[in-house]
């Protein structure tokens, strides 16, 4: 409720532990949201004030009756201490929260990094293989271009020795019909070396 020009009357519940009771503040703010958090503030002060009186006068007249009976009194707090326990006991909450929250953030964070790790090792790792695999696959290709030279030379060999078989056979043939015996009988002998050197020049390149 508004009370006069920039203040507002906030009206709260306040309980001493024994009734409940309604009571007015009257805030002056700029602000009437400020000014009721000021005023429900106020209130929670007097409640708790209330509360610590209301509390400490029951355990005065617990103690008269411990007293009585040779046992030990209870503390009495005044709303200070209970106030100051309060405040001490909502900082070492809020520590052990913030401790909590950088142990947290720290373990998100290595993990992080571990799997960025794990990563990087599986990729190092594939990259490597693709290495091998490439070097093997060139030595293999080496091995069958050397293979198919060999080859090309041995046919070439084969193609040459048979040439030369038939020029001997030619020459053995005429020397034959000229009746040069002794030149007939080195050709072909000459022949039958062609012959020979080409059947193992066919075999190497099979």
């Amino acid at each position: 409720n508004t009370a006069g020009s920039g203040g507002v009357t906030v009206v709260a519940r306040v309980n001493d532990g024994v009734e409940t009771q309604l009571v007015k503040f009257d805030v002056e703010s700029e602000s009437s949201a400020e000014a009721k958090a000021a005023a429900l503030r106020e209130a929670r002060e007097l409640n708790e004030r209330r509360r610590v009186a209301e509390e400490n006068r029951q355990r005065k007249q617990e103690n008269r009756h411990r007293r009585d009976k040779g046992l030990e009194s209870l503390p009495v707090w005044s709303h200070a201490e209970v106030r100051a326990a309060a405040d001490l006991a909502a900082k070492r909450l809020a520590l052990a929260y913030e401790k909590e929250e950088k142990r947290a953030k720290a373990f998100a964070k290595s993990a992080a990094a571990e799997r960025a790790q794990a990563q990087s090792l599986a990729a190092a790792k594939a990259a490597a293989e693709a290495k091998a695999a490439l070097k093997a696959a060139a030595m293999e290709a080496s091995k069958l271009a050397a293979l198919a030279l060999a080859v090309s030379r041995a046919v070439a060999e084969s193609q040459s020795a048979v040439l030369a078989a038939a020029d001997e056979e030619l020459e053995t043939k005429t020397a034959a019909d000229a009746k040069d015996i002794s030149a007939a009988s080195y050709r072909s002998e000459m022949t039958e070396k062609a012959a020979v050197k080409a059947k193992l020049a066919a075999e190497s390149a099979n």
